[in-house]
This record gives structure tokens, sequence and C-alpha cells, in this order.
């Protein structure tokens, strides 16, 4: 194994090649990175890797409102950047990260994401595994139920909340964002329903509802009923989780995060 060294890089020699891309990470590249996590929201980082020589090194951090982060570059060179990666977006091509060609040269993108958000609201026999599977795939969970019997510390040890209230005051408490997922297991249409009123305005990237298909219709007409449009309503994974043909509590759970996980993959870029 040997290295050797590119301009701006270093590679590694093993039977094959590796580049490194080796730059300054100063206290304004830091805090622009912190300014874009406090936002809560996923974000997109571009690097110049390779170009012009003063500009290699920069970084555009664009944010989920459409702002950016722009130290090191022009509102001209800002658009150039914006525009290739908005272009390969369109045509399909773009991944979590990888290489975009511009003007400028070289850029590595990378999509950032916020660690995943699971809400239950109910803690019913579903929701204790349902959680356990939720920790194990690196979502925080927080377990909505103003029923003290059903939502206790003792029944979701390590979850990250568990309230005892009413869906309206609980959800004050919490930050909703498109890394969360919310689902509905009451199967109880006073906690249910304005459980999902609140969800169905909230940017939340999965919301899902416990109940067969006639138990849903019925929903629907109430929440119509109610005035929300239908469709928002027709967001609603319901019946909730993927078919897999299971009838246990633990089967109906490992369905739902896979259902989860299924959309939150195909929604991350």
């Amino acid at each position: 194994m040997w290295l050797i060294q590119k301009p701006g890089r270093w590679g590694w020699h093993a039977g094959g090649e590796i580049d490194v891309f080796i730059r300054e990470f100063d206290l304004q590249k830091l805090n622009n990175w912190k300014t874009a996590f406090q936002t809560g929201k996923p974000f997109q980082s571009a690097l110049l890797v390779n170009g012009s020589e003063n500009l290699v090194g920069e970084e555009l951090l664009i944010l989920d409102d459409g702002s950016a982060i722009t130290p090191g570059f022009s509102s001209e060179q800002k658009e150039i950047i914006i525009k290739s990666i908005q272009e390969v977006a369109d045509e399909g091509k773009l991944s979590p990260a990888g290489f975009i060609e511009n003007n400028l040269g070289e850029v590595f993108y990378q999509y950032i994401g916020t660690k995943p958000t699971l809400i239950v609201v109910g803690g019913v026999h579903i929701a204790v595994h349902l959680v356990k599977l939720a920790e194990i795939l690196g979502f925080d969970v927080i377990v909505i139920d103003p029923r003290r019997l059903f939502g206790t510390g003792e029944r979701f040890p390590g979850v990250k909340q568990v309230i005892n209230e009413w869906p309206g005051a609980a959800f004050q408490k919490l930050h909703v964002n498109q890394s969360t997922a919310i689902v509905m297991l009451t199967h109880d249409p006073k906690i249910d329903d304005p459980a999902l009123g609140i969800a169905l305005a909230s940017p939340a990237f999965y919301i899902g509802a416990l109940g067969s298909k006639k138990t849903h219709q019925k929903r629907i007409e109430r929440l119509s009923a109610s005035g929300i449009d239908n469709d928002r309503l027709s967001i609603i994974h319901a019946p909730v989780g993927l078919d897999l043909g299971g009838k246990l509590p633990e089967e109906i759970a490992l369905a739902i995060i896979a259902e989860i996980v299924k959309v939150r993959n195909s929604t991350r870029i």
C-alpha cells in the first residue's frame, strides 16, 4: 500500500485506488453546519473539489427553504451550483452523494438528512413491538396516549418521550418535520381523528392509521366533514403497513415499520 498525491487530493493504493480530499474546516465552516442542523430539516452540501484554485474547498449549504449559506461563493456562482444539482435531480439521477460537473468545476454533493422520528399515537400492544423495531432502525420514538394505563415508561423503556396528554396538547410540545413519521394506533376516533388532523397539516413524510378499509372509509368521511381536503386525506396509509399477511401484533408492527422505511427511502431525495 502506498500514498500518492494529486492536486487537492490524496489517494491510497492497495489493489485499487481511492481519492481523499483534504481541506481546512475552520470555525466559520463549523458554525455554518451548526446553523443548517439547527433548522431541524434536511439540507444539501455542495463542496467544490476541483476547478478554480481560489474556490476549491469552498462549500455551499442549501437549506430546505431554498435559501443557502454561501460565504465563499458569489450569487452567480451559487446559482450555477444550484442549477447543476437541480438538472441532475430533474433527470432522476441524483444520489444521496456523488459528483456533479458544472461551469465552476467538479462538485461533491451530499444530502444531509436529520435523524428520523416516529410519533406513535396509542400505547397499544402493537406499539410495544413497533417502538422496539423503530429504535433498532435509529428512530427517535415518541409515544402519545392520554390513557395513563397505556402510556407509561415501564411499557416503553428507552423511548425519547412518553406524553400522557390528548393530541391537541401533546403535539404543541413537539417539532414535526420532513423526517417525522406519525402512526395512529388507538382505533379510537376521539384520539386518532384529532391526531390525524394535526398530522395532515404537518410536513411529516409518513402518516398511517390502524383499521380496516371499512373503518378507514368512515374515518375519511369524518375528517372530510371536518373540512380537511380530500387530496390531503389521500396521503394517509390505511390500512397501515405493507400487506405481509400477518395478524399477530408483532407481525403488524413489522409491516408498519417496513412501510415507513419504504416511504422514507423513496422520498429522501
